[in-house]
Formats: C-alpha cells, structure tokens, sequence
C-alpha cells in the first residue's frame, strides 16, 4: 500500500499510480493507494480510544498547509465530506511567523536595517533557526536562536508564548475553517 495526501485531486491519484505501475518490482502487483487520511484512520482504529459515534475531525498539520477530514465514528469512520486544504495554517508559515517576530525585535532595537540587500542569505539562516526553535518550543517554554545580521550578531531569546502570538491569527483562522466545516457538514 501507498498513501498520498487527502486533498490531491482525482488526476494526480491517477498518475500516481500509472508511476507505481511503472515500477518494475510493483508492475506485477497491484499497489493500492489510500489517502492519507484514510490510513490515518486505519492506523488510529487498531489502537482502542477513538468514539464510537459523532464526527471525527482529523488535522493534519503538514509544511505547506492543514488538511481537514470529518469522519462518521458510527460509520466505519467514513468521510462525510471531502478533505479540506487550508493553506493559511502551516509548519512553513510558522517558521515565516517565528522570523517575523525576531526580525521585528531586531528592527524596532535598531540592531538590524530589513531593507539590506545583503541580509538574504542571514536571513535564509535565520529562517532555519527559526525552525528549529520553533520544534523545541513545541516541548520548551524557552529558547534562543542566533542572528548573524548584517550590523548584528547575538542570541535572541524566545518564548513559547511569543509563538503562540504569533501564530495565534492563522490558527484562529484554521479553527474558524473547522467550525465551518462541522456546522456545514
């Protein structure tokens, strides 16, 4: 089996599957395909927990978007509707978030001029730092990330409750995207 992502359209499904086919170690077999969310609810249904009854709305958090999938418990966890794509919640723009908040930071004490041609690789980075900061303040409530600006170079500490501001408007917006997707559905 091979899973893609819930939100893919019926023609990129299909040319998924005329590539596996094209595999000659899985030419002679059939491979079949699941969606990601489908194989998510597999997976969760072998591991006792999950109701038995209402509406499941299962979120997957990925790089470049939320994919939102609402299952009937009481119907073998079956979609009701089709999958969601929201792309204004994301890994990607947590990480633009968390470097908009240091850049900001860095701005308003004078310690770094954003309008420097010269800043894009730091920035490039810093970006990446960000990342990482934001995965250890998924368990941390503190951490720092190191600037080598143009002009700068230090730590700047950050908090989780810096990033939960930062994020708190497109999650907002996601939870909004639910409530409509539950209320429509």
């Amino acid at each position: 089996a091979a899973t893609y992502p819930a939100h893919w359209q019926s023609v990129a499904v299909d040319a998924l599957r005329t590539a596996l086919g094209s595999v000659p170690e899985w030419s002679q077999q059939q491979v079949t395909l699941f969606d990601d969310a489908t194989a998510a609810m597999i997976a969760l249904t072998a591991n006792p927990g999950l109701p038995n009854r209402g509406i499941v709305a299962m979120c997957d958090f990925g790089g470049s978007g939320t994919s939102l999938t609402l299952l009937d418990a009481a119907n073998g966890y079956r979609p009701v509707a089709s999958t969601v794509r929201h792309t204004g919640f994301s890994g990607d723009m947590i990480d633009q978030a968390l470097l908009n908040h240091v850049v900001a930071e860095l701005s308003s004490a004078g310690s770094f001029d954003t309008s420097s041609t010269s800043a894009i690789g730091s920035l490039t980075r810093l970006r990446a730092d960000c990342r990482r900061a934001k995965e250890l303040l998924s368990s941390s409530t503190a951490t720092s990330v190191t600037a080598d600006l143009p002009g700068f170079r230090g730590d700047v500490h950050l908090t989780r409750g810096e990033l939960d501001a930062a994020i708190r408007g497109p999650l907002e917006a996601f939870v909004a995207v639910l409530r409509e997707s539950l209320q429509h559905n």
